[in-house]
């Protein structure tokens, strides 16, 4: 079959791939159409404005303790975000302690990631006082207990300001 009639024939079999399309159908995917348009547009617009909000307590932090290192943490589908602050000390125990359960073949490592995470958590969706407020501690426990996969953003940032994380070298 040469190429005019490969034309031909998709051109046949797309009008009557249209020919079943009601009019009613038409509309309704041009509805559904607009309808994924705008949910879009709202999906980005929140998005401009965590990211927005998330960047001014990063601010905030450093302005805070300017000596610090932080990083922002925002999770793709969540729409909790985290201000992670270097901790070395709870660093060092969260390393030991990862060994200690590897060693002793101790395969239970989140509840280790959960006390991590939260020792260096500086602010969650601008909550800031795990340190005085129980409340605020126990709503972060239920949060990664209810979203474990949160640890691993969290963590993953604590280890690249305690150094853990060494740049890709390009030979």
């Amino acid at each position: 079959m040469d190429l005019t009639q490969k034309i031909k024939a998709a051109q046949a079999a797309r009008d009557s791939a249209l020919s079943l399309i009601s009019p009613e159908d038409a509309q309704e995917i041009e509805q559904r159409k607009q309808l994924a348009e705008i949910e879009a547009e709202r999906e980005f617009s929140e998005k401009q404005r965590r990211d927005l909000d998330l960047v001014r307590r990063l601010e905030s932090a450093q302005s805070l303790e300017p000596t610090k290192r932080f990083r922002a943490v925002s999770v793709v589908g969540f729409a909790d975000t985290f201000v992670v602050r270097y901790n070395g000390p709870a660093f060092s125990r969260w390393r030991i302690a990862v060994s200690r359960s590897a060693r002793d073949k101790n395969s239970d490592t989140t509840s280790l990631n959960v006390e991590f995470a939260k020792s260096v958590i500086f602010d969650w969706n601008g909550l800031r006082d795990f340190d005085t407020n129980p409340n605020s501690t126990i709503k972060l426990d239920r949060l990664f207990s209810e979203n474990p996969g949160l640890l691993t953003p969290v963590t993953d940032a604590a280890l690249e300001l305690s150094g853990a994380i060494a740049e890709e070298r390009k030979s």
